[in-house]
């Protein structure tokens, strides 16, 4: 989405002035463009649409180990009108699975890496694998969330004084996530979130 939007910005006001209008949305976000999309603009869209967001940000964000405030090692927006039963599915395989066998890769490439070096070189390279293997294992538990979450599922806690929310949710879960867009932003997404496969910002989205 960073991409559209710089790419926005150049149509907009052209490729000379990009650094400097860059600049300047950087002061005002207090970030730069790709950061404030990765940590900020769900929570911005979702109070802006009043807890009924339709851009919905899919996100490691749940499975980090100490990361404070650091961008997630996965995160994709999914717009809930496009919404349907291949969507889950798409990013998982599309999106997710790129992203994963990568990160596994590179933890395979510094592991040989460490084996080639000693003394001062190999503590900086123990410090790289520690930090390679914490972002394979976030990426590896939200991967297993998927797989969770489109398998059938019988009990789901939902968090809702309305039974027709609780039935609609069982009813989308029992045979894999089957989302139904006639049921609302508050049915569809209670699965993802119940899964973590959200950013937490989505834990908003209830009555």
């Amino acid at each position: 989405m960073a991409t559209r939007v710089i790419a926005k910005l150049v149509d907009e006001f052209g490729e000379d002035n990009l650094d400097r209008i860059e600049a300047e949305l950087t002061k005002v976000l207090k970030m730069g463009i790709e950061d404030w999309f990765a940590k900020e603009f769900f929570e911005f869209h979702t109070t802006l649409y009043r807890l009924r967001p339709v851009i919905w940000q899919i996100s490691s964000e749940r499975f980090r180990q100490g990361r404070g405030r650091m961008k997630p090692a996965f995160s994709c927006f999914c717009y809930w009108h496009k919404l349907d039963e291949d969507t889950m599915p798409k990013v998982r395989q599309l999106y997710l699975k790129p992203v994963f066998e990568a990160s596994r890769m590179e933890v395979e490439n510094i592991k040989t890496k460490l084996s080639k070096v000693d003394g001062k070189d190999k503590r900086e390279v123990e410090i790289e694998l520690e930090s390679a293997l914490t972002k394979y294992e976030e990426l590896k538990a939200i991967d297993e969330a998927f797989e969770k979450l489109l398998k059938p599922q019988h009990e789901i806690t939902v968090t809702s004084k309305s039974g027709w929310v609780k039935e609609k949710v069982k009813e989308i879960t029992e045979n894999g996530y089957k989302p139904e867009r006639d049921y609302g932003v508050r049915v569809n997404i209670e699965p993802l979130k119940h899964a973590g496969v959200t950013a937490k910002t989505a834990d908003r989205v209830k009555e």
